[in-house]
């Protein structure tokens, strides 16, 4: 995990971002001092379109829910602190803000892992064969559904729309492998390797 602060007084660039040393599994959590409605924020500021080129550029996935994180002497409250992950950690982890400040002006991020476990069962033995997928019929059933020439006015249900209509057409138009998907391996495999691995494991 990297933890960032960026001073009010300090000219944050994208290059200087850049800098920070990213990871496969990595966790990014700091005082970013940026504002930007990804992570809540009513408006955005200039260090919030940097810090979401920084996301845009290294496919980072913004954990935040929305909630303020810093206290103003007014009472009110400001999106400063974020929480970032890589894609492979994502799926596993929780943002929360911790409801007491231990005195500061700053609400603690609270940031749960939870290990998701897939057994055997939880896997198809059926999956969708994308080799053999007719691509023109799938692209014309997206095209010519009617809600998507709609206005958005509700994200949430037009997300959910498109999973809909994603679903219905990978259904119609991308046929399925039939039995239990066995993984060919490069050529150069052998037993020894087949051993090896599992001696790492």
């Amino acid at each position: 995990m990297v933890s960032v602060y960026l001073s009010p007084s300090l000219t944050v660039s994208l290059e200087q971002l850049n800098k920070i040393t990213l990871f496969k599994n990595t966790i990014l959590v700091g005082d970013f001092n940026a504002k930007n409605p990804l992570w809540g924020a009513p408006s955005m500021d200039t260090r919030g379109k940097i810090v979401d080129k920084f996301i845009s550029l290294n496919n980072l996935v913004c954990l935040n829910k929305g909630d303020g994180t810093h206290l103003n002497p007014n009472g009110s409250l400001s999106h400063l602190d974020i929480a970032l992950s890589t894609p492979s950690l994502a799926a596993t982890l929780d943002c929360n803000i911790f409801e007491d400040s231990w005195g500061s002006d700053h609400f603690p991020l609270i940031i749960t892992f939870t290990l998701i476990n897939f057994n055997s069962n939880f896997l198809s033995t059926n999956s969708f064969n994308y080799s053999k997928a007719d691509w023109v019929n799938f692209s014309l059933a997206l095209e010519e559904h009617q809600n998507f020439q709609d206005t958005i006015t509700d994200p949430a249900l037009a997300y959910d729309n498109l999973l809909r209509f994603f679903t219905k057409a990978r259904g119609e138009h991308i046929p399925l492998h039939k039995g239990p998907f066995n993984h060919i391996y490069t050529p150069f495999w052998n037993s020894d390797c087949s051993k090896a691995k599992l001696e790492k494991k």
